[in-house]
């Protein structure tokens, strides 16, 4: 993953500006398993509107991350789907290792 190598050395945490590093393979698999978790608990409690504007602005992806990259100082986990990083703060996922390594 050459790209994301390139990219963690322009990119920071978009909430505490902090250096980003590369998940493990380990820490991937869970974070997927969130991901997953929270498309099935966010399609069961979603009811069918007919009016536009309502609603979420996206809808979670249901494709895995193939990587994530990670911020230790805050605890944040920003995964990628695609080749692409997702870095948008209302979407990233708690990483309960770094929180414990506080």
């Amino acid at each position: 993953m050459g790209h994301l190598d390139r990219l963690l050395e322009i990119l920071a945490c978009p909430q505490c500006k902090g250096e980003l590093q590369l998940a493990d393979e380990a820490i991937v698999g869970e974070l997927n398993r969130q991901l997953k978790d929270q498309v099935n608990k966010d399609q069961v409690s979603k009811e069918p509107s007919n009016s536009i504007g309502s609603g979420p602005t996206r809808s979670p992806s249901k494709k895995p991350a193939e990587a994530a990259l990670l911020c230790k100082r805050c605890g944040l986990a920003f995964p990628v789907i695609e080749g692409i990083p997702n870095m948008v703060l209302a979407e990233a996922i708690s990483w309960p290792a770094a929180e414990q390594g506080k």
